[in-house]
């Protein structure tokens, strides 16, 4: 009704906060909303977003090899108990968020120690780790930290990537191509080292 009447907007001004008729029963109905939430969604506060790497990878849709399978098979390497066990530092919620499925990630041994990043979520988790077939939780951490700061989206950034991969796999780019960076899948490094390029 609204757009066959080309209305596109409604204003509404004013200066005192809504009454609320029953401020008791909008509490009990809060709470319990906010009870309900955080004991169906504590894996989601466990484990963050990655958890859903359980379930797709188990039915067989873990976007994995530039899509050219849905299972990955160094799932373990890369599952959200590994991630939670060596770089979970602390939870972050959204504001008014019950849930708090937000992960503080922090490498504290290796090549990226020291690298902090919030992350890296579930879509991240699979574009630059097993589209490209990085099994390394801190090398997807680190590269999520570069994305971050480059001002790059994580999802697009691993695509493109993986997509490159298979074709420098498959001998339609070469060395030449890539300025020499060997873009074979699984090769963190070289994941790592074609971020700064990009951006």
């Amino acid at each position: 009704v609204m757009g066959s009447k080309k209305l596109k907007a409604l204003a509404i001004r004013g200066s005192r906060s809504p009454e609320v008729a029953n401020p008791e029963a909008l509490n009990d109905i809060r709470r319990k909303v906010l009870d309900a939430a955080r004991e169906k969604l504590q894996s989601l506060s466990n484990y963050g977003t990655p958890i859903m790497a359980s379930l797709t990878n188990t039915a067989g849709v873990f976007p994995t090899r530039n899509w050219t399978s849905g299972y990955y098979e160094k799932y373990e390497n890369i599952s959200p108990e590994t991630l939670k066990s060596r770089l979970y530092k602390r939870r972050k919620a959204c504001y008014g968020c019950p849930v708090a499925c937000c992960q503080i990630t922090e490498i504290r041994e290796g090549p990226y120690a020291g690298t902090m990043v919030e992350g890296p979520e579930y879509e991240t988790l699979f574009a630059l780790g097993s589209l490209c077939d990085i099994d390394s939780p801190e090398a997807i951490a680190k590269a999520n930290e570069i994305c971050d700061r480059l001002g790059m989206d994580t999802i697009t950034t691993g695509n493109v990537i993986a997509f490159t991969m298979e074709c420098y796999e498959k001998g339609i780019l070469d060395d030449r191509d890539t300025g020499g960076i060997k873009l074979k899948f699984g090769n963190a490094e070289a994941l790592l080292e074609l971020l700064p390029n990009i951006a």
